[in-house]
């Protein structure tokens, strides 16, 4: 599966879940890309469920999910940060 994501420029993805049936989660861990990519490949081949969030272009994220069996539900959470601002005396 691959999903595609648009993020505004002053944002940061915190942190990446997918929950996969009713009992797995996995959480993502930011690493090196070409590091990254090794460890997803090798978990798809081994069978595992695996994530792998790259940037395509400057405001464009694609998330690819390894492993997900037909007709399993699979839930995707991501969280981003954005530095409040200050307009007119307000947050």
């Amino acid at each position: 599966m691959v999903y595609k994501f648009p993020k505004i420029d002053d944002t940061v993805v915190s942190k990446l879940l997918i929950s996969i049936g009713d009992d797995r989660v996995i959480e993502a861990k930011i690493m090196e890309a070409k590091k990254a990519e090794s460890k997803y490949d090798d978990a798809q081949a081994a069978g595992h469920g695996a994530i792998l969030m790259k940037q395509e272009s400057k405001n464009i994220y694609n998330i690819n999910i390894g492993n997900i069996l037909p007709g399993q539900h699979a839930t995707v959470e991501i969280h981003i940060l954005q530095p409040l601002k200050i307009m007119g005396g307000s947050y």
